[in-house]
């Protein structure tokens, strides 16, 4: 795999008109089809992803954080 996809999708309502109702579709249908007509934008980062669904990932994610230059920092 070359890329991940892990982002937040901001998509217009107009683009659920493309989802068939009542019906499993995946995100990666519903992104392709909209590559196919080129509207869809993306943004390409070099930093580590960090998986938080597993409580390994929450743990790696924790001390990245308290390991941080941004520990002590208020968001």
């Amino acid at each position: 795999m070359v890329y991940i996809n892990y982002s937040v999708s901001v998509l217009r309502k107009k683009v659920l008109e493309f989802i068939p109702n009542n019906e499993y579709y995946p995100l990666d249908s519903l992104f392709s089809y909209l590559i196919k007509k080129r509207e869809l934008l993306s943004f390409e980062t070099k930093q580590k992803f960090y998986e938080i669904g597993s409580i390994e990932g929450l743990k790696e994610f924790d001390y990245y954080i308290e390991s941080s230059k941004f520990a002590g920092d208020s968001l």
